[in-house]
């Protein structure tokens, strides 16, 4: 997936033809068949220490939005719920929420939940918050 995509962008920002090499006797053998499909969002990534990883995964979320646009393909943005088991885990659902902002998500996609918040979201998970 990684070869796949960069030369996919490097194809799109320069004139040439670019080949993709593939290692192994097959494709797919290593992560990207165990690959979920997430297109992952950088609210959990510490904005000082994780840097660079918070800013590919921004960019690269409206990459994937914009391309799937254009060849018309599905784009289903899941929901991500971090639920706080203990109370002290509301810290971290506190910090992640700004770490979300900090790492150029919007507001509108972000929201702390309460424990009744929680249940009404999904019944079935308990917790502090999320």
């Amino acid at each position: 997936i990684l070869g796949t995509s960069v030369s996919y962008w490097l194809g799109n920002q320069y004139k040439g033809r670019i080949a993709v090499l593939e290692r192994e006797q097959d494709v797919a053998m290593h992560t990207s068949r165990r690959n979920t499909g997430v297109v992952h969002r950088p609210f959990y990534l510490d904005p000082v220490k994780r840097r660079i990883f918070a800013r590919c995964s921004q960019a690269a979320y409206g990459m994937w939005k914009s391309y799937a646009k254009e060849r018309n393909l599905p784009w289903d943005p899941v929901t991500t719920l971090e639920v706080a088991t203990r109370p002290e885990d509301l810290k971290r659902i506190e910090k992640y929420y700004h770490w979300g902002i900090e790492n150029g998500m919007g507001e509108d996609e972000l929201e702390v939940l309460s424990a009744e918040d929680v249940r009404k979201f999904e019944p079935h998970v308990r917790g502090y918050g999320a």
